[in-house]
């Protein structure tokens, strides 16, 4: 009844809530870590992970307060997005499998032009 759905919707908002809480915990962590940004009077990873986290809740929140015939566009394009990455990380992957190949003469066995000639 009425309270069962006020029940669900509370665990459902905290799933939602703690969620979107640990996508901008690792979306701040890794920015701050690989894109330090000079922030002034503290440490530069926590300061620059407050402004990655301010950031990503500057595109997020206004995201997540349209409703869905609203966002299409942004949807379609970050869909296309995630192909593209996906399609990229294939192809990484099966190119250096190749050149792993190419090495190795496809036999397994290291080329011996290629070994390294320092004497020991």
């Amino acid at each position: 009844g009425r309270r069962g759905k006020d029940v669900y919707i509370a665990f459902l908002s905290m799933y939602l809530y703690c969620a979107l809480w640990a996508y901008a915990a690792v979306f701040s962590s890794a920015m701050a870590r690989q894109f330090p940004l000079p922030v002034g009077g503290v440490d530069v990873e926590s300061g620059s992970y407050v402004v990655y986290a301010a950031a990503f809740a500057f595109v997020v929140v206004p995201m997540s307060c349209l409703e869905l015939h609203e966002q299409v566009t942004a949807q379609v394009l970050l869909s296309i997005c995630r192909f593209n990455m996906v399609f990229l990380m294939v192809w990484t992957s099966s190119d250096c499998a190749g050149s792993s190949d190419r090495r190795n003469n496809n036999d397994g066995v290291p080329d011996p032009s290629e070994e390294d000639e320092t004497p020991i």
